[in-house]
């Protein structure tokens, strides 16, 4: 039987019509989980899309290493600085390190003053009563032990006037960076475990002909494919339509919570956030999306169709 054998698909919409008759909760129940795996599926991926488009994203959020922050004295020079970065440059465990001049944070501070919407305190001072800084993050891999001996080694050094590093957090972080990462490939495991099963279990709500039905067929000769017929053609329009109307509205959730995220990142870390893709933006890839989820339920639907058939006897 071809792919579009018109008297397969004629079966099939009879067969799908006659089964939403029969069990239109079933039917609800399976569009339900659907549209809800469609929708965390969706919202996932839009979300991932404006992450690489924040301003400063990397420098705001806090690293997964360690972060410290040596402050040079007001009598260091331009030569006595130059001296400080080759110390912290040939230093073991150093991932990245960055200077931060004293005019710089002060502006820095002054718009996060702006930012927040607060008075600027430092604006009536007659000098700018910030050090010159270098901000180190340390690489990840780097234990607590590299951390404290570099730290400490900074703090000998010519014209360093302090340096701040919270190490029992960061040693209270890498007691439970295992358990967390355990935690968290466990919960995406649980989820993708829970998705693909809702995906599969809606997809088959049309393949569960009745045993009269599947013996029937099978009197009047039908094969494989015309059995497997509602199961394809109903899995591919619970999963399409469930896909359109999941990938609708996560659109419509993503730009709601992204303005509050935008709105957060403003205020309290100064940041500009990206606004994620949306269906509306790039239509392409929202049928993509659509065409995707469809040929998943026609294949879903056909094999549970498929199953269900080699468990009935009959002629």
């Amino acid at each position: 039987m071809a792919w579009f054998d018109r008297s397969a698909w004629a079966h099939a919409g009879t067969q799908i019509a006659a089964t939403a008759r029969r069990s239109p909760g079933r039917v609800a129940a399976g569009f339900v989980a659907a549209l809800a795996a469609g929708w965390l599926l969706a919202c996932a991926g839009l979300f991932a899309t404006a992450l690489p488009g924040a301003d400063g994203y990397a420098q705001a959020l806090p690293s997964t290493g360690a972060r410290a922050v040596v402050f040079a004295d007001f009598a260091s020079t331009a030569q006595d600085l130059g001296a400080i970065q080759q110390a912290i440059s040939v230093t073991p465990g150093v991932g990245a390190f960055r200077f931060v001049a004293r005019d710089e944070a002060l502006a820095s501070l002054a718009q996060r003053y702006e930012t927040m919407g607060s008075r600027n305190a430092l604006a009536d001072l007659s000098a700018n009563p910030l050090p010159d800084a270098f901000v180190i993050d340390f690489d990840p891999a780097a234990a607590s032990a590299v951390v404290s001996s570099a730290v400490e080694a900074w703090r000998r050094l010519a014209h360093v006037d302090a340096v701040q590093a919270d190490l029992d957090g960061f040693r209270t972080w890498e007691a439970a960076r295992p358990a967390l990462r355990i935690a968290a490939a466990a919960i995406a495991a649980a989820a993708a475990i829970g998705i693909a099963w809702c995906l599969a279990w809606s997809a088959a709500s049309f393949a569960r002909l009745r045993d009269d039905e599947v013996v029937a067929l099978r009197l009047v000769g039908a094969d494989e494919p015309l059995v497997r017929a509602p199961g394809r053609l109903g899995g591919a329009l619970m999963l399409g339509l469930a896909g359109a109307c999941a990938l609708a509205a996560a659109s419509a959730s993503t730009e709601a919570a992204i303005a509050a995220v935008q709105a957060a990142a403003a205020r309290w870390l100064g940041i500009v956030v990206g606004a994620p893709w949306t269906a509306r933006d790039h239509p392409a890839a929202a049928l993509a999306f659509v065409v995707v989820a469809a040929l998943l339920g026609a294949a879903l639907g056909s094999a549970a169709a498929a199953r269900r058939a080699r468990r009935i006897r009959g002629p």
